[in-house]
């Protein structure tokens, strides 16, 4: 079968450098595993609890993952293995077929191909000249998910499939601003965080390398609707973003501005 996701060898940036370790090789053994959509998947964990850092990790350095493991539907068993210590088997769920995933996911890629072809018009440009157009693409055409009667969203709206349908959430929208920029070896992360300056609690947003080394900050989320002129979260420092309430775990991030 062959891999629903594309796995990069070394993430210069990614969830997955805040691992020890132990949890790196667990990481990458769950990551093949997923990709191949393996019904069960052996990993050495100490406890269960060891799986949620791991699930996190995986859908923020590869949002797709989102559209191919139901973490929540999963099962698990833990146990001795001999010397080995502690071993866990994950009893994988997917949503939806081998087949069904694949096309999704393929619909996905046609659209960021679509959006890359837009942003990309014009001689020499430089990678800073790229995120600056397509941040300013995705704030312009894309918008915020209106919630359901009981306050929800739709569960496409934290995925990768928001830019199939044109709207999501603040987690769908760091997610595609990462895949978008990785296909184009665009150093970028997504962050989790809290944003309480409009009430949002949890929240997501990114953090790119620019050409010169130098590392900024880019909530997407807070810049629909604006131009690139109008945006106020592009291309921020830590002292900036903090003073418009976002806050993150900084020992997990690189140091912007």
């Amino acid at each position: 079968m062959e891999s629903l996701i594309k796995i990069e060898p070394d993430l210069p940036l990614g969830s997955y450098h805040n691992l020890n370790e132990r949890l790196q090789q667990a990481y990458m053994r769950l990551l093949e595993g997923l990709s191949h959509m393996a019904s069960e998947i052996r990993l050495q964990l100490n406890d269960i609890q060891e799986l949620l850092p791991l699930y996190y990790a995986l859908c923020c350095d590869y949002p797709q993952m989102k559209l191919v493991w139901d973490y929540e539907r999963s099962t698990y068993s833990s146990a001795y293995v001999d010397k080995k210590g502690r071993e866990t088997i994950l009893y994988a769920r997917y949503h939806g077929s081998y087949e069904c995933i694949k096309k999704r996911l393929q619909n996905i890629e046609r659209e960021t191909e679509r959006i890359i072809e837009i942003c990309m018009y014009g001689d020499k440009i430089t990678d800073d000249d790229i995120v600056r157009r397509i941040c300013a693409y995705l704030a312009k055409v894309y918008h915020y998910t209106e919630d359901t009667n009981n306050g929800d969203y739709p569960k496409y709206a934290y995925t990768l499939e928001c830019l199939v349908r044109g709207d999501g959430v603040c987690a769908g929208f760091a997610g595609a601003l990462t895949y978008i920029l990785r296909k184009l070896q665009i150093p970028v992360m997504t962050v989790s965080g809290e944003a309480n300056g409009r009430y949002f609690g949890g929240h997501a947003w990114n953090i790119i390398q620019r050409a010169d080394g130098t590392y900024w900050h880019i909530d997407l989320t807070w810049n629909l609707g604006c131009t690139l002129e109008e945006q106020k979260y592009f291309e921020l420092d830590d002292g900036a973003m903090r003073a418009r309430d976002h806050y993150w775990n900084s020992q997990e991030y690189p140091m912007c501005g």
